[in-house]
Parts: C-alpha cells; structure tokens; sequence
C-alpha cells in the first residue's frame, strides 16, 4: 500500500484491507500508506489503518514519529489524528531517552555561554 496515501479514500481502504493487503508495508524505509494519509490529515483512512493494526509509531526518514509530527501540524484534522493514534497505542514517549541523552550537553553549553558573558 505503500505510495497510495494521496488519492487513497476509505472506500479503497476498505477494499484493499478485505485483499488482506499489509498495512505496513513500507514503514521498514521510513515510508507507508499511514505516514502518508496521517500527513493529509485523512482520519477516516487514518482509523481503519489503525484498526488494521497499522503500526501507530512508524517512524519517518529522520526518525520522528507520526504523533511528533501530527503534533507539528497547523492542519484541519491533525489533532484527531493525534488523538488516533494515541487511542491506538502510539507512545508519546517513545524518544524520551534521546531527549535524556543530549539535554545534560544543552544545559553545559548554556552555562558556558552564560559564565562567559558575565
């Protein structure tokens, strides 16, 4: 399914999912029908993906989740897509420990840049 998020509709969502087609197929590359329909903010496609048991904490290219970047959007629908995935278990914590590694070196260098200006 991967490359049909754009023009995909619930009606060949539902077609697709009765073929027994793999909701997940793509995500290995950072790249699946959910990540796609999840940026359109197309929730109908979005929640019978979900229900398919699409994986609600595909990562893209870069790394982030599709909840970080429905958290990012300004987009008509992107806070029910949030709320979808949450709803179908994606972790809102899931790079926490990323966030813990680097954020000592952050708070050194700021305190180097504050002691040198005083």
């Amino acid at each position: 399914m991967p490359g049909v998020g754009i023009c995909i509709t619930a009606e060949i969502t539902k077609m697709l999912l009765a073929a027994q087609a793999d909701v997940n197929l793509g995500e290995d590359k950072g790249y699946s029908t959910l990540r796609s329909t999840a940026a359109m903010c197309n929730t109908e496609v979005v929640k019978l993906m979900l229900e398919a048991r699409a994986n609600p904490d595909v990562a893209i290219e870069d790394g982030r989740t599709l909840l970080e970047i429905a958290c990012c959007y300004q987009e008509e629908g992107s806070v029910e897509v949030a709320k979808l995935l949450l709803e179908h278990g994606a972790n809102p914590k899931k790079h926490e420990e990323d966030y813990q590694d680097f954020l000592p070196d952050v708070v050194e260098l700021i305190q180097e840049h504050l002691a040198k200006k005083m």
